[in-house]
Order: C-alpha cells, then structure tokens, then sequence
C-alpha cells in the first residue's frame, strides 16, 4: 500500500489522466532491457519512477525519470530503480526522446539499431534531452 506522500502523487489528475496515460501510450512496448541487450517484448501495464517520489518528489512527473514496463518488469513494491535494471529511452511529448543508461532507443523506434555486444558494456550512467515544459503543457492540453 503507497504511503500519504506517494498517494498525493498518483491520485493527483495529472497523474492518473495525463502523465501516466500519456506515457504509456508513447511507449507501446516495455522499456526493460534484458542481460543481453534485448528489449523486453511485452505490452507496458505501468509506469515505474527510476527515482521513488518519497526520495525526490520533484522527479515524480518528470519524463527523464519515468518509464513504462510490464508487470513482470514492475512486481510493485519496488523503491524506485533498486536492482541497476537497464531501461531503453522514453519517448515523450512531442516525440522527445530521453534516454536511460546507454543511449538505446525502443526496438520499435525508426531510427532503432541492434546492441551490439560491445555496446553492452556502455550501458551506464544517466543523461537526458531537455524539453520546455510550455511546450510539454502545450501538448498535454490535448488529453484534457
């Protein structure tokens, strides 16, 4: 059961309406990358916070943070990315890309290219793209 601090995240409108439909629909396909460098196949059923909220609220809608997995991928329970999982980018508004340990893009992205197993090893570390958030509201004013 969440705790009154993650409940004031994920009952808010923006929440259940707009950030988590919206990133499961920009991403069809569960982000989870496997020991291998494969991408797992299976249809997203969650959005999980690499970092929890309880830990940095100010991370809870932002897009470098999120990404949409399987329930296999997201038992529940889990604190945030505890385990080192590898996650390929998330694709968000705008068709923005933010990328998660490594730089893959989703399997079913055109621009998508096979890990080759020398890739596997740079699989680490954090970086994102950055999107104006006007733009971002702009775009999620769609959904309303």
């Amino acid at each position: 059961m969440r705790d009154n601090r993650n409940q004031a995240i994920y009952g808010t409108y923006r929440w259940r309406y707009k950030t988590q439909p919206l990133v499961l629909s920009k991403n069809p396909q569960c982000q989870h990358i496997d020991e291998s460098g494969k991408q797992c196949t299976h249809e997203p059923q969650a959005v999980h916070h690499l970092v929890d909220p309880k830990d940095n609220v100010a991370l809870a809608f932002d897009w470098t943070n999120l990404v949409a997995v399987c329930f296999k991928h997201h038992a529940g329970g889990q604190r945030g990315e505890t385990q080192d999982a590898r996650y390929c980018a998330t694709i968000g508004v705008l068709e923005q890309i933010y990328y998660h340990k490594g730089h893959t893009l989703p399997s079913w992205h055109p621009d998508y290219r096979p890990a080759q197993p020398s890739d596997i090893s740079k699989l680490s570390g954090t970086t994102s793209s950055v999107i104006d958030p006007a733009r971002i509201d702009a775009a999620l004013g769609e959904w309303a």
